[in-house]
């Protein structure tokens, strides 16, 4: 019996063997659930990571195409010789390139589709200084599958001064002795050469009893019977054979072109140069100087002289007041090119002369006060004289070659003769009255109000005021635009 006992009780615990296996068989599926649960979340934490990373990397190649697109913009606008105002603010300028990159979007022409889901990003660009250089912040998002990051990258633009005083004189008409943009007032003297009065109004152009107009032709903006223009004419005063050649053209002359002359009247940066002490020559004293260089005050008189020898290259003095008077002179020698910058004063007087057997465009005399200069006394200039907001006066005696270029309101000229001279008075409101004197050249002025003396039209030499920069050094890219490394922004 108790054999049969042991028998089958060894019997049941080979049941036992089964329990353990099904045990571990769970056991083991349990585990795989869970590894397959972490593979899987593990596999969707990558999934964004990578969208995550990916959107860094479209913002920073979005902003890398938009520099690209600034610095290609830049040299062309480089190219165009613009004033500074107009090199950063006008639509020919930086701006016009801001405006074409602002808002836009690299998408699917510029990105290929990840895993299904096509990139983009998407630029704005922000003017963050007024100066020179300029600074700018471009910004750019990128975005994949939902997922955006944001950088900016720190941009700076320098307007580079490629020659100083330099640019391009506007185009004018052949035979133009006069430009007037709003009125004419003629009451005496005598005028030779083509009249252009850019006005639509009636009565824009007054005459009086006196005066000889021996033009070839006056051309008007007025869209009516080209006689209205004329006004307080005398009732014995036949000017019929005036209308004869009077004609309606369009000219529209560059106004906003000669006013943007205006800006390349300012100081030089004069880092470096030679700070001398007050200089006063007198009698038969004799200076020479040779290098850049400031001087508090300049005073010559008594028949003295000063040298500036340029050795073949651009000597700019800067002068807070300059005083030329009884019979002195400055000389330029060389082939080199003087800039005289005068910040304060003004004297010039007493037969005096400045580059009296030079070169015309080889002097430019910058003036920068508010007070009016007056000029005369038998004084020759042989150069360019640019005002910035001065009114100025010429008397009798006074002899120019080379031009004014004026950013004040009045001109007057009551004596003295020029010769291959361009007078431009730019500015709105600006007018020139010529009361005496004789003038070789063209006058560009908002109004014109004459009452004697003679304008002959001379054909006048760009160069002279603006000359062929064509040998001036080239700024590199590097010297007109440069960025910072980009940065993620929140």
């Amino acid at each position: 019996m108790s054999f049969n006992y042991k028998q089958l009780h060894i019997k049941n615990e080979e049941g036992s063997g089964l329990i353990l296996a099904l045990m571990t068989l769970m056991v083991l599926s349990v585990l795989g659930a869970s590894l397959g649960a972490i593979t899987i979340g593990s596999y969707k934490l990558g999934d964004i990571n990578r969208d995550d990373t990916s959107a860094y990397y479209i913002a920073e190649a979005g902003a890398n195409m938009a520099y690209e697109e600034m610095k290609a913009g830049v040299l062309v606008v480089n190219a165009k010789n613009l004033p500074e105002g107009s090199f950063f603010d006008s639509g020919e300028g930086v701006k016009g390139i801001i405006d074409s990159i602002n808002g836009k979007e690299y998408a699917n022409a510029y990105f290929d589709p990840q895993f299904g889901d096509q990139p983009s990003a998407k630029v704005e660009l922000r003017e963050v200084s007024g100066t020179n250089p300029r600074e700018y912040v471009l910004e750019s998002i990128g975005t994949i599958a939902g997922k955006t990051r944001t950088i900016q990258k720190p941009i700076e633009v320098t307007w580079v001064d490629k020659n100083t005083g330099g640019g391009d004189l506007p185009a004018i008409p052949d035979d133009a002795s006069i430009i007037a943009g709003k009125s004419i007032n003629f009451t005496g003297g005598y005028i030779n050469g083509n009249i252009y009065l850019d006005s639509k109004q009636k009565n824009s152009f007054r005459l009086g009893s006196w005066g000889d107009i021996n033009s070839t032709n006056i051309f008007t903006k007025y869209e009516g019977n080209v006689a209205d223009i004329y006004a307080n004419v005398p009732s014995w005063k036949n000017i019929t054979p005036l209308i004869n050649k009077t004609a309606y053209l369009p000219l529209n002359p560059p106004w906003e072109a000669f006013r943007e002359s205006l800006d390349y009247i300012k100081l030089p940066q004069s880092e470096g140069y030679t700070l001398l002490s007050n200089l006063s020559i007198s009698g038969a004293g004799f200076k020479e100087i040779s290098e850049n260089t400031i001087i508090p005050n300049l005073s010559l008189s008594g028949g003295s002289r000063l040298n500036i020898l340029t050795n073949d290259k651009e000597i700019n003095i800067v002068i807070n007041n300059l005083t030329i008077s009884g019979d002195s002179h400055i000389k330029i020698i060389g082939n080199g090119k003087v800039n005289l910058f005068v910040k304060n004063n003004f004297s010039f007087k007493g037969g005096s002369t400045l580059n009296d057997s030079g070169i015309t465009s080889k002097l430019n005399i910058y003036y920068f006060s508010n007070k009016e200069i007056s000029l005369g006394g038998g004084d020759y200039l042989n150069g360019n004289l640019l005002i910035k907001q001065a009114d100025i006066v010429l008397n009798g005696g006074f002899n120019i070659t080379g031009a004014i270029l004026s950013g004040g309101k009045n001109i007057t000229i009551t004596g003295g003769s020029t010769n291959n001279t361009i007078i431009i008075a730019p500015s709105i409101g600006s007018t020139v009255h010529f009361d005496n004197g004789s003038i070789k050249g063209i006058i560009i002025t908002e109004n014109l109000d004459m009452t004697n003396g003679t304008l002959t039209y001379e054909w006048f030499d760009p160069d002279i005021l603006f000359p062929d920069n064509s040998n001036t050094t080239e700024p590199s890219l590097e010297d007109l635009i440069s960025s910072e490394p980009a940065i993620e922004s929140d």
